[in-house]
């Protein structure tokens, strides 16, 4: 490794890897590369994420094998581009029952739902969780109501 100018540091002599580190900013990175290989990202699971992450970084999780970024406080999955498969799944309230299903496929997240009990929108973790194929409501749509179901917002 040998030094280039003040802080830029290159490995080779083709300076193939570029390092740019500031003297002002342990955050500060600018990596140029003229090759049209690729980049090998940090990979690692979610309980090895950086323990003090800061404002752009990014990685591959090998929990979930997604792609994801450090961005206001947290770390977020990159979304795929394309179309969102959405289902509509639909139940009758009975004025008693709570728990509904089975639904098309399983719901991990009630983030990822949209809930209208007579085309009134339901709020996730207030109104209803879910669990698997099954919706659970905290108190029983009344006898005869529509229940609407859309999921599949985060299949991309």
């Amino acid at each position: 490794m040998k030094l280039i100018k003040q802080h830029l540091l290159a490995t080779k002599a083709a300076v193939e890897n570029v390092i740019y580190k500031s003297t002002t900013s342990t955050h500060d990175r600018v990596v140029r590369f003229g090759s049209t290989g690729a980049v090998g990202l940090p990979v690692g699971t979610t309980a090895q994420q950086p323990s003090s992450p800061f404002e752009g970084m990014f990685r591959y999780n090998s929990d979930n094998d997604k792609f994801e970024y450090y961005a206001n406080g947290a770390w977020k999955v990159v979304r795929a581009e394309g179309k969102a498969t959405i289902t509509k799944d639909f139940f009758t309230g009975d004025g008693s029952t709570t728990n509904f299903g089975p639904m098309t496929f399983s719901v991990s997240d009630e983030n990822t739902v949209l809930v209208y009990i007579q085309n009134v929108w339901q709020e996730g973790g207030v109104n209803y969780t879910v669990s698997g194929t099954t919706i659970s409501f905290t108190s029983s749509p009344p006898n005869g109501h529509k229940i609407v179901v859309l999921h599949g917002f985060d299949t991309v």
